[in-house]
């Protein structure tokens, strides 16, 4: 046995709390990508992740458009925009909570309806690192004109054309078990137990209309959306090994699969 590869990553943590200008954000993100980790910082407020082994990669460019609101933009190694959002805290004050490693950034700002902000590069192991279809996604909780999204309760993200830089649409495999897209359990086993998967994404296949799996995301585990978000739980991933995950708040839960994401912590 051995820790699965997609939760054998390097990952960080960061809460800060009572932030007030998304400046401290973006200071925040610079110490936990760039200064304590493993991005590269190519010009201010832009985070770069490491590039592949032919060279693509992906990038955040962060900028303040108000005290109270962050840009989040997210481009691809050919220059392509791959999405173009925004976030907010509140005037008083948020809790902003990082979870941040060698291929993924993550952000869960802390509101009476929590938002958030991500860049994944999911791992695709045991297919190869470059695959026609570059498993890269992002996704803010609100547009670039600071509305929030229509698809904000949904793991909604976009993918990076391994040539093209064109995207498309997709979502995490999830609880149905079935072709008819029912649910057919909530993350609980028999006994009522949690159960947790993969977080999973999917993408149609190389020249056809058939989605098939394009690597999960690193640290990340997906359960019911019975765990309340900032749960934390020690989960087994090997024979007496255990990793602790916090549950997320913004897009962490989808209620039409009835999932909750968890992020690794510790």
């Amino acid at each position: 046995m051995a820790v699965p590869h997609f939760l054998d990553w390097g990952f960080r943590y960061l809460s800060t709390a009572g932030i007030t200008d998304v400046n401290t954000i973006i200071s925040d993100l610079q110490s936990e990508l760039v200064t304590n980790g493993d991005w590269s910082e190519p010009s201010a407020g832009v985070y770069m992740m490491n590039p592949s082994t032919s060279g693509k990669f992906a990038q955040i460019t962060t900028s303040r458009v108000s005290a109270t609101r962050m840009q989040f933009k997210c481009s691809d190694y050919l220059g392509n925009t791959m999405y173009d959002g925004t976030v907010d805290i509140n005037a008083a004050g948020s809790e902003v909570r990082y979870f941040t490693g060698e291929y993924y950034c993550y952000i869960d700002v802390q509101r009476t309806t929590p938002e958030a902000a991500f860049l994944i590069r999911s791992d695709p192991y045991p297919e190869p690192e470059d695959m026609d279809t570059f498993p890269y996604c992002c996704w803010a909780f609100r547009n670039s004109a600071g509305t929030a999204t229509a698809n904000n309760t949904l793991h909604y993200s976009f993918v990076m054309g391994a040539t093209t830089g064109t995207y498309g649409a997709f979502q995490q495999c999830n609880y149905n078990t079935g072709s008819d897209n029912t649910v057919y359990f909530s993350g609980l086993s028999h006994s009522g137990a949690y159960m947790f998967l993969p977080m999973w994404m999917a993408h149609y296949r190389s020249g056809t209309a058939t989605l098939g799996p394009c690597g999960r995301w690193p640290n990340t585990l997906m359960g019911p959306d019975l765990i309340a978000a900032g749960t934390e739980l020690d989960i087994p991933v090997d024979t007496g090994v255990t990793q602790t995950f916090k549950a997320i708040g913004a897009h962490g839960t989808d209620g039409t699969w009835n999932t909750r994401l968890l992020l690794r912590k510790a």
